[in-house]
């Protein structure tokens, strides 16, 4: 059976499943599933939206205690908490699963593009709708989120450089790299991941242009602090900027090049 075929399976047991549930008001798809994107290694990224006075870890646990008749065979759960849970199958399929009240499911950037599988009096469909009318905005606090945790992981790389602690360097220029690329998402109107998250970054889902791949390709294996300044600061500085005069948004270019010792003077 194809990778396909396998994840096609495992979701049509579970919406079978939950399809004689009461107050499961919706059912659907985010992700490259949802975007017909996938390959052979992708994952289920699973919704479930249910009635506001349901326990969402009773909804949750049906999946991770495998109570689902006929169902394929967990190998492992690597997450679980009230809504939300990770599962792997000994068929190397991968579940991604949240549990939402429907008081929570509001139009956002996230709803534009899911693949709805059930849906209790049309719900998911006028979100959906709702949703494909917005545009993204990038509001200050964002901003600034994602401009401070850059700021602190870049002079992380130096400390744990000039301490030997390459291994906890590389970490932290992934978290500065990961954040520049979530400027570039806003610089292009698009809604980032959340901090860390690498999902269709790279690779041939990715939504960055050639310039800014070839650039994370470019940085793979710098060692050298200077060079990875270098590599960075002028690039970047011209994104924040961009971005801060589109959405009117403060910035201290000072303290942007004093962060990354661009500053010479």
């Amino acid at each position: 059976m194809e990778p396909s075929e396998k994840r096609d399976a495992i979701i049509k047991k579970i919406c079978d499943f939950y399809e004689h549930v009461a107050g499961i008001s919706g059912i659907y798809l985010s992700g490259s599933m949802a975007l017909c994107e996938t390959d052979d290694v992708s994952d289920i990224d699973l919704r479930l939206v249910i009635g506001d006075e349901m326990d969402k870890s009773a909804v949750l646990s049906v999946l991770t205690e495998n109570k689902i008749e006929e169902s394929d065979k967990i190998l492992f759960v690597s997450t679980v908490n009230e809504n939300y849970a990770v599962i792997h199958y000994e068929n190397f399929i991968k579940l991604d699963c949240f549990v939402y009240h429907v008081s929570e499911i509001i139009p956002s950037n996230w709803l534009k593009e899911i693949k709805i599988l059930k849906d209790k009096n049309d719900f998911l469909r006028n979100i959906k709708e709702k949703s494909c009318q917005l545009s993204y905005v990038v509001t200050q606090k964002t901003f600034d989120f994602y401009l401070v945790k850059f700021y602190s992981n870049v002079q992380e790389v130096y400390r744990r450089r000039k301490r030997g602690e390459f291994h906890y360097a590389l970490e932290c220029e992934l978290w500065v790299k990961n954040a520049n690329v979530a400027f570039w998402m806003m610089a292009k109107g698009r809604q980032p991941n959340s901090l860390g998250d690498w999902s269709k970054y790279e690779g041939r889902r990715s939504k960055l242009n050639l310039d800014q791949i070839n650039q994370l390709k470019m940085s793979q294996n710098s060692y050298d602090f200077e060079t990875f300044q270098s590599q960075w600061c002028d690039p970047l500085l011209s994104v924040l900027t961009e971005i801060a005069s589109r959405y009117k948004l403060e910035f201290d270019e000072k303290i942007f090049k004093k962060v990354m010792k661009c500053d010479r003077d």
